[in-house]
């Protein structure tokens, strides 16, 4: 009776299969130890703070989102860390330009929450600024007419100039002593509980 000979061709087969597979697995573990992922929270300074931002749309996120979980190595992680710097500046600031006019900064996300909007996304507005000191965005006629949003403005921007003086003299002067008292108290306060320097 011949009974299988110890270390057959078929065993030697498998055993190698196995050897091929356990190297194939090793090298991937490897290589990805090599090459972690890219995560822009974790590999880009500022990177959530920005993205949680009202202002999120002057920074140029989506060339960074591209690589999110992909392997970088770490010349391509130094060059992604330098470019979102220069992005991240030139952002901030055109932020800067912007809260540097109050006007432009609110009618700036007054626009984008407009873009954002399921429903006032689809409506074609048209921005006029013909009245000094006031903004109107005029939703487009579904009949073309000439002057349409300039003759929206004059007919209502006399009734809105009148509630901005009486909002301005009843509320903003009136307010504007009290705003600055409080801020001269803050200052006060700061400056008091400043360790003294000899």
């Amino acid at each position: 009776m011949n009974t299988p000979r110890k270390g057959s061709f078929r065993d030697r087969c498998a055993r190698l299969t196995a050897l091929i597979l356990f190297f194939a697995s090793s090298t991937s573990i490897a290589r990805a130890q090599d090459h972690p992922t890219f995560d822009p929270s974790r590999d880009l300074e500022g990177y959530d703070a920005c993205f949680a931002s009202p202002f999120r749309d002057l920074y140029p996120f989506d060339s960074y989102t591209e690589l999110l979980g992909k392997e970088i190595t770490a010349a391509a992680l130094a060059d992604a860390q330098k470019r979102w710097r220069v992005d991240r500046d030139a952002a901030e600031a055109k932020l800067a330009a912007l809260r540097a006019d109050p006007p432009e900064e609110t009618l700036w996300l007054l626009r984008h929450r407009l873009a954002r909007s399921a429903y006032f996304s689809k409506i074609t507005w048209t921005e006029d600024r013909s009245v000094p000191g006031i903004v109107f965005l005029v939703q487009r006629p579904a009949k073309d007419l000439p002057d349409y949003a300039k003759n929206i403005a004059r007919d209502y921007g006399p009734w809105l100039q009148k509630v901005q003086s009486l909002f301005e003299e009843q509320y903003a002067k009136p307010l504007r002593p009290i705003e600055t008292s409080c801020a001269s108290i803050g200052t006060s306060a700061r400056t008091s509980a400043s360790p003294a320097t000899t």
